[in-house]
């Protein structure tokens, strides 16, 4: 008996949580979304705004969202019996916060992190000023200013007045380290992950990489990489996912940042395989378990 592919509602990121990258946000969805048709799915497509006001009768929703409204129907709709990629209850876990946290849970490098009150001008630390990155601990990035990197205590100070100008209380505040800056994109399961090297390849979103010195390609672990990607969707229950890390001197991968569903800009097309590969195991996944 041929069981019937449920029609899926694809919603695509709002253009203010897309900065520099709405093109190539639409760019992964519309693949994968072409990949599940291939597979024998019906696909309605959503902005996010039509997601939040729409009466969603789609089975199972693929998305990227980051609205706080949008993750909190997609949380309602999951609970409703919905299969939803990413979760709205993943895409909360993936903030600052909660990437220091989970590592530091779980053993994996980390730069030396401390959360301050935008007031405080104490020196982080314990008051020995180190070069370090200013950013926000439960929000995700829509503007450069954002992220603000420190090199001198000046700087540092100037950074936190900043931050609260615009009525930001709490700033998560981690070290600089020295080593390659490595960009990665993955599918949980270990159905798909790739790297790159933003020096090198061009690639950027705001510029942050000008303040990381040039890619000395210092050996590290592919086998390690996985094992961390492998963790980080176990402990926030998400499938779609990419980040950042520093590959110090010493081989070691120190995540510096997690996002849900990004862009796959320089892998999109090979990407999209694996991520419709996963939607389909997941909805056939739920469809046996009715």
């Amino acid at each position: 008996m041929t069981t019937c592919k449920p029609t899926i509602a694809a919603v695509y990121r709002s253009h203010e949580h897309s900065p520099n990258l709405t093109d190539a946000d639409s760019r992964i969805i519309n693949a994968a979304s072409i990949k599940l048709q291939e597979r024998g799915y019906a696909i309605h497509r959503y902005t996010e705004a039509q997601f939040i006001e729409t009466d969603i009768t789609e089975p199972a929703i693929i998305n990227m969202c980051r609205k706080p409204r949008s993750i909190e129907k997609l949380c309602r709709l999951e609970a409703e019996g919905k299969t939803v990629i990413n979760p709205g209850h993943a895409i909360r876990k993936c903030t600052k916060r909660k990437l220091w946290e989970i590592s530091t849970a779980n053993n994996i490098e980390t730069p030396a992190t401390v959360i301050v009150g935008s007031t405080d001008t104490t020196l982080p630390f314990s008051g020995t000023f180190r070069p370090c990155w200013l950013k926000l601990p439960d929000e995700s990035v829509t503007d450069k200013d954002d992220i603000i990197y420190a090199g001198t205590p000046a700087e540092y100070r100037e950074a936190l007045t900043r931050y609260h100008s615009r009525a930001i209380n709490e700033v998560l505040v981690c070290e600089h380290l020295e080593g390659d800056l490595l960009k990665f994109y993955a599918v949980s399961g270990d159905r798909y992950l790739y790297t790159l090297y933003p020096k090198q390849s061009g690639y950027s979103k705001f510029g942050y990489e000008a303040n990381n010195s040039d890619v000395k390609f210092y050996p590290y672990k592919t086998e390690r990489l996985k094992e961390i990607c492998n963790i980080m969707s176990r402990e926030t229950g998400i499938t779609v996912f990419g980040g950042d890390c520093i590959i110090t001197p010493d081989g070691k991968i120190n995540i510096i940042d997690l996002n849900d569903w990004p862009s796959f800009s320089p892998c999109a097309e090979e990407a999209s395989e694996a991520i419709a590969a996963a939607v389909a195991e997941t909805i056939e996944t739920t469809q046996h378990a009715r």
